[in-house]
């Protein structure tokens, strides 16, 4: 049956037995109307953000395109007085409240056959440790629109956690803070080589995961993944060499000499992490070398002084591989460096990806 929506009432359908079932939500209707298929909504965990922190969401600073709320901050009048009588926020909550109904109206029929009730509020859709992120499709950059999953780990470097589960709480972020009162979203997310199953170990498996040795191994599935890329496009350069040499068996030699340097696994890690800046690395730096120091009696750091993080990460993952006896699973030391790959990963996969598509760009002009 089909929902409609009584004004300052609620939305209300007939189920297949017969039973009238209403979700409140007692707001006149709006003016104007976003459709379900005009309305993109991440479920995130609340972040700490009281009924009374409702944000505005914005592309690059642009005008508002979205908002951050609580599911109280929907359905309750005593939210800041900004937004109390602000259309466009009504014609998201409204837009929100009927996402609810669409998502839940299986299950709060099931509930009204099995207890005989037939009257809920949205509480009842949505855990209220939850929030909620929506944008306004139409809004949003092409890119988005077409696959908003690409915002997942823009997410994560806000601190605004997607929900997948139990096991997403407990990734060790911590909680969403904004002294702007706005939640503005940098659009340089670079489709170039990004690859979904990304998401699937950022918010459903690592999370999940309890043992730090196979966490690690986990977060090391994306550099190792961006390992290849980076095979891939000194392979596209090595070529085009090869290609220019015309048979010139000196510059053949210096392309194949070329690409055996910038091909070497411990090359390819130094390349990702370069598009981070040193002070941004600094963590994960003295976090491997903690923990390389715990597990190495030969390890020297004064032997790698100029060495960066990507240096020591490797060292970590061979420890791993290699000596697993020694270092062990659960490590205090293995269990920071985790720590710091949540923080850093994210922030890695858009700035390698922009790297690489500039790469690619300049490659193709030439």
């Amino acid at each position: 049956m089909s929902i409609n929506f009584k004004e300052n009432v609620g939305f209300e359908w007939v189920d297949d037995r017969g039973n009238s079932i209403l979700l409140k939500y007692e707001f006149p209707e709006p003016k104007f109307k976003i459709s379900p298929t005009d309305n993109i909504v991440f479920k995130l965990w609340a972040n700490q953000h009281a009924e009374s922190q409702i944000y505005p969401v914005t592309f690059d600073g642009g005008c508002t395109c979205g908002w951050l709320l609580t599911v109280s901050a929907i359905e309750s009048t005593q939210i800041p007085e900004q937004y109390r009588d602000d259309e466009n926020f009504r014609v998201a909550a409204w837009a929100v409240a009927r996402y609810l109904v669409e998502q839940n109206k299986v299950m709060l029929e099931a509930v009204a056959t099995e207890k005989n009730k037939y009257e809920f509020s949205l509480a009842d859709c949505i855990d209220q440790e939850l929030s909620l992120l929506t944008i306004y499709r139409p809004m949003a950059p092409a890119k988005i629109v077409v696959n908003p999953n690409l915002l997942i780990p823009k997410l994560l470097t806000l601190g605004l956690i997607p929900y997948l589960g139990e096991f997403s709480k407990k990734i060790l972020r911590p909680a969403f803070s904004n002294e702007a009162r706005v939640v503005n979203i940098n659009t340089n997310i670079p489709e170039h080589g990004f690859q979904p199953f990304y998401n699937d170990l950022l918010t459903r498996y690592i999370p999940s995961v309890d043992d730090t040795a196979f966490k690690f191994y986990l977060y090391y599935q994306i550099i190792e993944t961006m390992m290849e890329d980076v095979l891939i496009d000194s392979a596209k350069v090595v070529l085009q060499d090869l290609t220019s040499a015309q048979g010139n068996v000196v510059a053949i030699r210096d392309s194949l000499e070329k690409y055996q340097k910038i091909s070497s696994e411990s090359a390819r890690i130094k390349k990702i992490f370069s598009v981070l800046g040193m002070e941004q690395c600094a963590n994960l730096l003295e976090s491997c070398v903690s923990f390389l120091e715990s597990v190495d009696s030969e390890f020297n750091r004064a032997n790698h002084i100029n060495e960066g993080a990507a240096f020591f990460v490797y060292k970590v993952r061979n420890q791993l591989i290699h000596n697993f006896r020694r270092a062990g699973s659960n490590h205090v030391q293995l269990e920071q460096i985790n720590s710091d790959l949540e923080d850093l990963i994210p922030r890695l996969i858009y700035e390698f990806g922009s790297s690489r598509q500039e790469e690619a760009v300049k490659l193709s002009v030439e």
